[in-house]
This record gives C-alpha cells, structure tokens and sequence, in this order.
C-alpha cells in the first residue's frame, strides 16, 4: 500500500518542542516507525529539511521555509506547495492521503478531490482551541472535517469535539489513542529530588505563567523545591512571553530556583523525569495529553488543570490530580504530600507506570493500518 502523509507546516523529524514541533511530530516519527513495514510512506513538508529514504520511508521537503517561520508566513507556501506536489508525486499510485494539521488538510482535501484518493485528515489542534483564531482556520477545518473520507481522534474528548463543533458524523471518525515509546520512557529508581517539571513550547495557551505562581507557593512549605520548564518558544509571541515569564521570575527572586532550559531530545527529557518527582501541565486545549503518558510511565504523576482530555488519563490521588483550577486546595495537598511524603510518592510512581501500560505505538500504528485497510477497500 502507498500513502502520502502531508505534513506541510512541520518536518515531522524535527527536533520537538521548539518552533512548531510538538506532539504532531513525535506522533508521525513513532507511527511511521511501524507502519513502514506494512505500508510505503512518502511523507511530504513544506519546511526545509535534510530528505532521506529508509526503510519505507521517504521524506520530501519542498524547502519552502525555515522552521522559524511563523504560521502567518508558512500560509503563503500553501499554492507553491500544491504545484509542486503535482510535479513530483505520481498520484496513480497512491492508494491514501493522510494529512496532518488543517494546512495539510487543505492539501489532502483538494488532491482527494481531484485524484479520487481516500482521504484521512488528523488535526492535532483545532481553531476551536484558540481565543484568537481567525474564522478562515475554522471555516476551512469544518470543510476538511466534512470531505474527509475518515477523521481520526485521538480522545473521547476529541471524538465529542468533532461531533459537535465540527458537524463530523460519528461513523466518519476513527477514534485511536496515540501511543508511548516504553522502551525509552521507563522509570529509574535513583536520584529524584523535589523537582517540578512543565513539558511544551513556551506560549501563553501553556499558562507556564500560573505554574510559576503555583511554585511560588509551594517554595514557601518546601524551600527545597526546583521548577524547570522544557521546551522552547514557539513564534514571535512565544519569545515575548518567554521574557515576560523570565522578568517575572528575577522580579519574584526565583531565579536560583526556577530554569527555562528549553528544548530537549527525548532522551535528555527522560532524564529530567527520572531524576524529578512531578509534571505540571496547565494547557486546556489538548486533544489527547502525550506529555502526561510519558511522565506516568517514568513514574512521574501528573498535575493538570485540563479535566477534558487528561481526565481519560489521569485519575485523582492514584497517578495525579486534576482540577479546574491549578489553585485548589486538592491540588496543594496532592502536591505536598509527592514532596513531603516519600512512601505517598512511591506508591504514586508505582500507581502512574500501571495506568498507561495499555499505550504503545505499534498498537496505535495498527489501528491506523487497519483504518487504511478499510477506506482503501470500501
């Protein structure tokens, strides 16, 4: 089977958590890793990258931009990206488009259309999610939703989503969990510290701001206490927000205390779990969570103000706390007693590596294989 992914705004082997990259990325790396050996993958970008060919594989940068672009400029690529895709790409022989984000979206909408290709679409994040989100990204979201031959979720949340903001009938979406590298996230025994860790790109939709008010308050009960924020900002807001986060800091007299030691390889970020006791997640619009699997597998509970999508994660005093808000009293008490209490924390750490055992990414490549199967031979 042939399939042309599209990932037009983000080389999907970039390095994550900077710019763009996020969890879209660690999705397609780990899910191509297997479907590769089912399928022939041509994965296609508009952002300026190294191309190879591997096992299946083949990656296209069009060389278009600079992944510090910001969104607003990688937009302008859309028609050049289009043409040159007409060029390069004989279309009789693929069997699926799968797209991934709305931008690729676009794309796949259109040569589905005009090829006759079955059509897979993945949005990763929504306009929904984004109090200052143009009606253009909605409007074209809800038009890749309906023309699309399947839409995949990654959550029940998701699922809900779609159905209700997006118009999508609940028989044209294919609900599949993102999966967990368990060979790389595994939990160590030794050298945790009462430190706290905020995992994402640094944008004001992260709320990285409340997490430094939260550890102020903590530092005061456990003086002891570190936060450190992975991850680096993404566009030109980000980069003001990250100052402005900094200022705050040195204005607070927290700089000996918190780090922003930005983006990170997986295997540097594991290390940072392993020798920590806590994540903190504070962004609300998630369509599924992958920060927070990855932790608990590590051993790490997890602290998060988003009860949609983390609340098919994560339950409360076993593997971690959720509440609307990062300020409740729940949330402190369950925070000290990670801290204070060393035997309340093994017994979490060992509570959160059984929660997400059922997560792995040769099963989530399969449900994708699967659903190739049944749009090519429907």
């Amino acid at each position: 089977m042939n399939v042309l992914i599209i990932s037009y705004h983000t080389s999907p082997f970039g390095e994550v958590g900077l710019n763009d990259a996020g969890g879209l990325n660690t999705y397609l790396t780990n899910t191509a890793k297997f479907l590769s050996e089912k399928c022939n993958l041509t994965i296609v970008t508009g952002e300026a990258s190294d191309n190879f060919s591997s096992k299946n594989i083949k990656l296209l940068s069009q060389q278009l931009f600079e992944k510090e672009a910001l969104m607003e400029e990688k937009i302008n690529f859309l028609e050049e990206f289009e043409k040159n895709l007409e060029t390069s790409i004989e279309f009789s022989n693929i069997d699926i488009v799968h797209s991934h984000y709305w931008l690729s979206g676009l794309i796949g909408d259109k040569i589905s259309k005009k090829y006759n290709i079955p059509h897979i679409f993945t949005a990763h994040s929504y306009g929904e999610f984004l109090q200052l989100d143009t009606h253009l990204r909605t409007k074209s979201e809800k038009k890749i939703i309906q023309g699309a031959t399947k839409v995949t979720a990654s959550s029940k949340y998701e699922e809900s989503l779609l159905t209700k903001k997006y118009d999508s009938k609940v028989n044209d979406i294919s609900t599949i969990t993102p999966g967990l590298d368990k060979e790389l996230f595994v939990k160590k025994e030794n050298g945790k510290r009462n430190k706290i860790l905020s995992i994402g790109r640094i944008q004001e939709q992260k709320g990285q701001k409340e997490i430094i008010q939260l550890f102020e308050i903590i530092e005061k009960q456990v003086p002891d206490t570190e936060l450190y924020f992975i991850g680096g900002p993404s566009g030109n807001e980000g980069r003001e927000y990250l100052d402005q986060l900094k200022h705050y800091v040195v204005s607070q007299n927290l700089e000996d205390q918190v780090k922003f030691v930005g983006a990170l390889s997986p295997e540097e970020i594991v290390k940072q779990l392993n020798s920590s006791k806590l994540l903190v997640h504070n962004s609300q619009f998630e369509t599924f969570g992958l920060v927070a699997i990855e932790a608990n597998a590590c051993g790490i509970p997890v602290v998060s103000s988003n009860t949609n999508t983390l609340s098919e994660i994560i339950e409360n005093d076993i593997n971690g706390y959720l509440s609307d808000s990062l300020f409740d009293e729940g949330v402190m008490n369950f925070i000290l007693d990670v801290l204070c209490n060393e035997s309340y924390f093994e017994n979490v750490s060992e509570q959160s590596v059984k929660a997400v055992e059922k997560f792995n990414w040769e099963t989530t490549a399969e449900k994708i294989y699967d659903l190739y199967q049944e749009v090519k031979f429907s």
